[in-house]
């Protein structure tokens, strides 16, 4: 009689469960979602929204979780998300959106093959 008990509660237990915002996609597979150096996920950036300097020409990347929460940008629903196609694709745009960390790698290990 307990095991019924049990396996009775346990259903009871996964029907009650209610987790906010399941069903909105995650930003980390979409294909304009940068990840910063550190990977600290309220510092990411979302490579669709952003600001450019006139004078430089610099694109200054509005953070993800801003674009998430105002409903003019992307919103909680994910109104621009674009999931990445493939793993080949993935990592394209990581290699493409951060050239410089990328050189930089390159360039430590020509150097210390070269030496």
């Amino acid at each position: 009689m307990n095991k019924i008990y049990l396996l009775l509660g346990a259903g009871l237990a996964h029907s009650d469960k209610m987790i906010k915002n399941m069903h909105f996609p995650v930003c980390k597979k979409c294909i304009y979602y940068q990840n910063n150096i550190l990977n600290e996920p309220h510092n990411n950036k979302c490579t669709q929204f952003g600001t450019k300097d006139v004078i430089s020409g610099k694109i200054s990347y509005t953070y993800a979780e801003f674009c998430r929460n105002d409903e003019h940008r992307c919103g909680q629903e994910g109104k621009q998300f674009k999931e990445y196609p493939n793993a080949f694709t993935k990592i394209r745009h990581f290699l493409i959106t951060n050239k410089t960390i990328v050189c930089s790698i390159l360039f430590s290990i020509a150097w210390i093959i070269y030496h």
